[in-house]
């Protein structure tokens, strides 16, 4: 009985860790801080006692715990990395099949309402700190230059109404061939803020696909009938 009780409680206490740790994630802030620029793309960030830092120069993503490093990979993957990921046609065709039927006109119609939906309320969840944007619309298509230019103006509308304390500059240059700026960006959220809008989401998408596999169903019954009939 001493060892079954012992289990139990190395067992309780592991689940309770667990579940610290993923509401400490959960409610830990999130902050992010980006840059882009001539000298390239840059950012940093922190969740609760994870950090990391990423350059486009040194191609490294580091990732900190409690300040130390505890990682250090790539941001690209080679070639070869690359082609053995490649699965076979028929693998592809297992995992295909494995996901579940797919989802009718309608149902993506359906999810596409809800995601927009609860995506527009999370992000209200989401605080921009600093944003910073100037660039140069440019292209070798005059004409194009002037759509994009146009384009643009309503997008930097939107976001300094959403908002305000937004720093976007756009300007446009009808001798470059090539477009240019940079951009600053810091913001945090708080994941748990997110967890409501997300369970709803999964909820449709798990619906969605259980109206389409209920769907199949019905139909391969009414084709078996049909052939058993004849």
């Amino acid at each position: 009985m001493d060892v079954l009780w012992w289990s139990l409680a190395v067992i309780g206490l592991l689940v309770a860790l667990a579940a610290a740790v993923v509401l400490g994630a959960l409610v830990s802030l999130i902050q992010v801080e980006g840059r882009v620029g001539h000298a390239g793309v840059s950012g940093r960030g922190r969740w609760g006692v994870l950090g990391f830092e990423a350059e486009s120069g040194d191609g490294q993503l580091v990732i900190r715990l409690l300040g130390l490093r505890i990682a250090r990979t790539p941001l690209k993957r080679g070639a070869s990395e690359a082609a053995d990921g490649v699965d076979e046609p028929e693998e592809r065709e297992r995992q295909r099949e494995a996901e579940g039927p797919r989802l009718s006109l309608a149902a993506y119609r359906r999810l596409s309402g809800t995601a927009w939906r609860e995506g527009r309320h999370m992000l209200r969840h989401l605080h921009v700190d600093r944003l910073r944007l100037d660039a140069v619309v440019a292209s070798d298509d005059p004409s194009w230059t002037g759509e994009a230019f146009g384009l643009g103006c309503v997008v930097a509308d939107a976001i300094r109404a959403a908002w305000p304390q937004a720093d976007v500059r756009l300007g446009v240059d009808f001798t470059a061939t090539e477009p240019s700026g940079a951009a600053e960006l810091a913001l945090r959220l708080r994941p748990v803020r997110l967890v409501p809008g997300a369970a709803r989401v999964g909820w449709a998408v798990w619906r969605e696909r259980r109206r389409s596999r209920h769907a199949r169903r019905t139909r391969g019954t009414t084709g078996w009938e049909r052939r058993a009939w004849r």
